[in-house]
């Protein structure tokens, strides 16, 4: 580890140049080592209260602070005694054990089974050190026992054991060192006591010297777990607090290095131990740095079963696979509130994904350029000596290391950590994609330090990209079974690629079974990049330049992401759908509305309960329902209404037949005896199904002298695309070729009947500086210039 990490440019630890954290006590920043000055750590987190299944917010406790494990060893190479409890008694598992009806211990093992193979599933190493409450009843009977002998405790005749808080205090020991200002909270004071404690009974309150002494021992109530004590002859069980207390013990130090949790846990429960401790050891340092990680909220909210936010890491993973999760936790500050929502998890996503493609990117351009030094491909040996951009490349990696280590000193400022790599992965594929445009090779050296650096990260932060591995060059299965691959997709490509040219190719005799053998040959190639190799866990991705990439990466992971695509897709058609339905239904009530004759207008629907009387040329109301005149204001109005609604009309072209006027250009050559049937597919009603044929009437027009070099750079055979536009809508019809000399305005005729709204003949045109509301595009040159939005062309 230390040779890569030497390699790699991971900061090794000298003297003073150390991660340096905020020490939730006082709040300062300070150099994380051991009272010794030295690099190894005795590390104690609070575990789970074993009771029900484990949620995200959970989860930002144990990965927040498995990062932080991962990289002070595998980054900083610190040595590190990880310790964490289990607490298997407690209040809130006695009374799921009743609910439940089953035995408390039953219920406790399946939830630690449960909680642990969560902590794998998250991708957490596991601790040094696990250790039980119920395996430690001796151990922590002693540590109360030599409490009271200190004079910092006192037993009750029903058989508890307080924490005499006064009695601390007046040693000169300070009580509440993380939150002194929540020592009045008799909320937190009584939550801190457990759920089957009753704050309000005057025989439990009288038993302490002090309201804010706190329960050390709980004499056991009928049907509930019990072990003996020494001070006592009715039997009882450990308080939520004494547990942490005690079982640090087991890391054999004092004081702790570091000492972690849930900001949530600072009061009572962190002080509580520190009380504890400090009146057990009789010292006033038990922990020399404390780190707590921030709230998690839900959509903004306090995550409640009653809110219906409840999400268990089950769940989550089930959506998003662990290294996506940790990827979200690296975007946030360890110790700092975060949210959890579907946008910020998309953020997430997107940035793993962008990981993802870059390691499997970069490790099929160096296997193609290690088998172009081999011989296994022609031409010839790539290029080793660096021009300026490599070298700026190169310095590019530099800047990132020294990025990171800044972060990562600083706190653990991962967020920013997360975002240098980012910036790297970008300016690597931006560096690569120049060299292909340019046709020049990249300098493999330079992308084989940052991918070794990239892959080198993501191991320390603990998320898996199917990088776990070396960049691919070396021996083992998974380079065996990336070469098989890279074979295989090399075939496929082969093989897609002569479809795409057979379709493309007009060449063959029966061009229709050609374009229908490709469509065969590309449904089968897709099927297996689509279907087949997902499963396996094998990204294939067709680039541009007709090459395909494999990618080697977690199954789980590619196949929830083609999931959220395929559920996005869906999403999307339903709401276009929703969005087609909603317009035609405008569309309709316009149509509907536009029937009414303006003289009609104010006298229907729901608008006539409105007025008393109408003007009898205009339909404008003069009175209201009232009798009331109308005033000049209010008519103004309504004849401004009632114009909207003329225009409506119009827009609409009611004129007694369902079919509108359809305008067209084009090429004089055109026979419009043989022209081929035209359909408007945006609008069906404006395409009369009655029609047996639709004839094109062609009056030809002089090209002016504007026009006259336009047409002469087209005077061959060019592809035209015939545009028509109808009710201020516009479509593409037909393509085909025609020699460009002159061109004809043509109006769609029915039944040799002009279909024009005043049937009035519209043939003259001028090209030049007047507007005109179809168009016939002049191959592709011209094409790309035109706009088929509906706007109005000049030429």
């Amino acid at each position: 580890m230390h040779g890569v990490a030497e390699k790699l440019g991971a900061v090794r630890l000298d003297g003073g140049d150390v991660p340096h954290v905020v020490n939730s006590i006082g709040m300062q920043k300070v150099p994380l080592l051991n009272a010794n000055g030295r690099k190894a750590l005795t590390w104690y987190i609070c575990g789970p209260t074993v009771y029900d299944v484990s949620h995200i917010g959970h989860a930002r406790n144990y990965v927040s602070f498995d990062l932080i494990r991962r990289i002070l060893e595998d980054y900083f190479n610190y040595d590190i005694v990880y310790q964490m409890n289990i607490t298997d008694i407690d209040d809130k598992i006695i009374k799921r054990s009743i609910e439940n009806q089953e035995p408390f211990e039953t219920l406790a093992r399946r939830m630690e089974r449960s909680f642990m193979k969560d902590l794998e599933n998250l991708n957490c190493r596991m601790p040094t050190l696990v250790t039980r409450v119920t395996e430690y009843i001796p151990e922590i009977c002693s540590y109360i026992q030599k409490i009271i002998s200190h004079g910092f405790a006192y037993s009750v005749d029903s058989g508890s054991v307080y924490f005499d808080t006064q009695a601390f205090k007046s040693a000169g020991y300070t009580y509440a060192k993380l939150e002194p200002y929540s020592v009045g909270n008799i909320a937190l004071l009584q939550e801190g006591e457990g759920v089957l404690a009753d704050g309000s009974n005057a025989s439990v309150t009288s038993e302490k010297r002090n309201p804010a002494d706190f329960a050390l021992w709980k004499a056991s109530k009928p049907n509930e777990p019990y072990w003996e004590c020494p001070w006592s002859s009715h039997p009882g069980r450990p308080g939520w607090h004494i547990e942490c207390s005690a079982m640090a013990e087991e890391l054999g130090s004092c004081p702790i290095d570091l000492h972690s949790g849930g900001v949530d846990l600072k009061f009572p429960h962190h002080d509580n131990e520190i009380a504890q401790a400090e009146a057990f050891h009789k010292c006033h340092e038990w922990v020399r740095i404390w780190l707590h990680s921030g709230h998690l909220h839900i959509e903004g909210l306090k995550m409640s079963k009653s809110l219906k936010n409840f999400i268990t890491i089950d769940a989550c993973l089930e959506r998003y696979s662990a290294a996506q999760l940790r990827i979200f936790f690296l975007q946030h500050k360890y110790d700092a509130p975060m949210n959890y929502s579907e946008d910020i998890m998309t953020e997430a996503v997107i940035n793993h994904r962008k990981l993802v493609d870059f390691l499997g990117t970069m490790k099929s351009i160096l296997r193609a350029t290690k088998k172009r030094e081999s011989g296994a491909h022609s031409g010839g040996p790539v290029r080793l000596h660096p021009s300026p951009v490599d070298l700026e490349m190169l310095n590019e990696l530099k800047r990132t290391k020294q990025s990171v280590r800044n972060a990562l000193y600083d706190n653990f400022k991962t967020p920013d950590a997360l975002a240098a790599i980012l910036d790297l992965v970008n300016k690597t594929n931006t560096y690569v994609g120049r060299a292909e445009q340019e046709k020049m090779a990249v300098n493999h050296p330079i992308v084989e330090a940052v991918l070794d650096y990239v892959v080198f990260m993501m191991n320390v932060f603990g998320v898996s990209a199917a990088a776990s591995d070396s960049n691919g060059s070396g021996a083992g299965s998974n380079a065996l079974v990336q070469d098989v691959s890279d074979v295989f997709a090399a075939f496929r490509a082969d093989l897609r690629n002569k479809a795409i040219a057979v379709k493309k190719s007009g060449s063959t005799h029966d061009i229709q079974d050609a374009a229908g053998l490709a469509d065969f040959v590309m449904q089968c190639c897709d099927n297996v990049r689509d279907e087949a190799l997902p499963p396996l866990g094998i990204r294939l991705e067709d680039r541009a330049n007709g090459e395909s990439v494999v990618k080697v990466e977690d199954a789980k992971a590619l196949l929830q992401e083609i999931e959220r695509k395929k559920q996005q897709e869906e999403e999307r058609q339903r709401a276009k759908a929703l969005r087609k339905e909603q317009e035609l239904e405008k569309e309709k009530k316009e149509k509907d509305l536009a029937q009414i004759p303006p003289t009609e207008y104010f006298r229907t629907g729901e608008r006539a309960a409105l007025y008393s009387k109408w003007d009898d040329e205009t339909g404008v109301p003069v009175a209201d329902a009232q009798g009331a005149e109308i005033t000049k204001s209010q008519r103004k109005n309504l004849e401004k209404e009632l114009k909207k609604h003329a225009q409506l009309r119009k827009k609409n072209a009611l004129s007694g037949s369902n079919t509108l006027p359809c305008e067209i250009i084009l090429p004089m050559q055109m026979d419009p005896i043989h022209a081929p049937p035209l359909t408007c597919p945006q609008n069906p009603i404006t395409c009369a199904s009655h029609m047996d044929r639709i004839s094109l009437y062609s009056h030809p027009h002089r090209w002016t002298d504007s026009t006259e070099s336009l047409s002469s750079n087209y005077d061959r055979a060019v592809p035209f695309h015939v545009a028509v536009k109808v009710s201020g809508r516009v479509s593409v019809v037909s393509s085909t070729s025609y020699r460009s000399t002159d061109i004809a305005r043509s109006h769609l005729v029915s039944q040799n009947r002009r279909l024009d709204r005043n049937d009035a003949p519209q043939h003259a045109v001028t090209i030049r500086d007047t507007p005109v509301s179809c168009f016939c595009l002049f191959g592709k040159k011209n094409a790309e210039k035109e706009d088929l939005k509906g706007t109005r062309k000049k030429y």
